[in-house]
């Protein structure tokens, strides 16, 4: 049996000019008691996530939370962008939400 402690597993997010969306699920994920040890994101904006500073403010709030971030900026389409996250995924527990959730 494995215990629950050594179960990691990642939040993988794919986004496309949505920065508004992004950063409520980004809170709420920030809030969870349990969180991923990794979370991925692959945008597709046209601007990218990472040119916008309340993104990256909330991504070094999560890396001290113990979560490590991913980020990529891609092509659009959703299913290459769903393959780019789990390529650079890190765990064996994969979890797939769209930008506009709110957990």
């Amino acid at each position: 049996m494995i215990e629950k402690s050594r179960l990691s597993c990642s939040v993988l997010i794919c986004s496309r000019n949505r920065p508004h969306d992004i950063m409520t699920f980004l809170s709420s994920l920030k809030t969870q008691r349990r969180k991923p040890n990794e979370l991925v994101v692959v945008d597709s904006s046209d601007q990218p996530l990472t040119e916008h500073a309340p993104f990256n403010e909330m991504c070094r709030a999560l890396e001290h939370e113990g979560i490590a971030v991913v980020y990529a900026h891609t092509r659009a389409g959703l299913t290459y962008q769903r393959n780019q996250a789990v390529a650079r995924a890190t765990s064996k527990i994969l979890y797939f939400f769209d930008d506009d959730v709110i957990l």
